[in-house]
């Protein structure tokens, strides 16, 4: 087993935690939006911190692994290793620039600000939803870090089921919450926004990745 793998594996879930943690507590003079308070969005942020958690627990597998049996030869560092890791510290550079863009008005939480307005700029010039895309090429990253061959952690899964079912499972649980979310987040913003928001959505037309969704 290399020592690559275990680096590579710290990198990727250092990345993934800075990302899906609020870069600072709600101000006092922003009001959550009670209406959004539904089921999916308390699920959206139980996933967060679930996503956090299982990242950290798979790199203490990885970092346990190396040290208990370093010349097992089935947990080796790969290319898919090497592109998850590359891709989760992009996704963190991109919501790092969301997180000091929108500097106090970055919530995690569907919520207004007394002194809001509408950021149309830096990375809200490209897409509506810059910080969704971040977090989602960091989450698959990270995932294509630990759910690849090569890693302790698929091995380990592999005794109970196929790599494919998790890769399965990670997809159906993530993208329907998150394009909930991203529904609600809009109606939110057309509610508080109305005209401005009316124009910023017929010149950014993307929600997600530019010139394609």
């Amino acid at each position: 087993m290399t020592l690559a793998r275990v680096l590579l594996s710290i990198v990727a879930t250092l990345a993934i935690h800075r990302s899906h943690t609020a870069p600072q507590p709600r101000p006092s003079d922003t009001k959550v939006d009670a209406a959004m308070l539904t089921l999916n969005e308390r699920y959206f942020m139980w996933w967060i911190v679930t996503v956090k958690t299982l990242a950290w627990v798979a790199c203490i597998i990885e970092t346990m692994a190396f040290l208990t049996d370093k010349e097992r030869v089935e947990i080796h560092a790969t290319w898919e290793c090497g592109l998850g890791t590359l891709l989760s510290v992009a996704g963190t550079l991109l919501r790092m620039w969301c997180f000091r863009i929108l500097g106090q008005r970055f919530t995690f939480q569907l919520a207004t600000h007394d002194s809001n307005r509408l950021i149309t700029t830096g990375p809200y010039s490209l897409c509506r939803h810059p910080s969704y895309l971040a977090g989602s090429v960091c989450f698959f990253g990270t995932c294509g870090v630990f759910l690849t061959p090569g890693s302790a952690t698929s091995l380990l899964l592999a005794r109970g089921m196929r790599l494919e079912a998790v890769w399965v499972f990670c997809v159906v649980t993530f993208v329907p919450t998150l394009w909930a979310r991203i529904a609600r987040e809009e109606e939110m913003l057309a509610r508080e926004f109305k005209e401005e928001w009316t124009a910023y959505c017929r010149t950014v037309r993307a929600r997600l990745v530019p010139g394609i969704l």
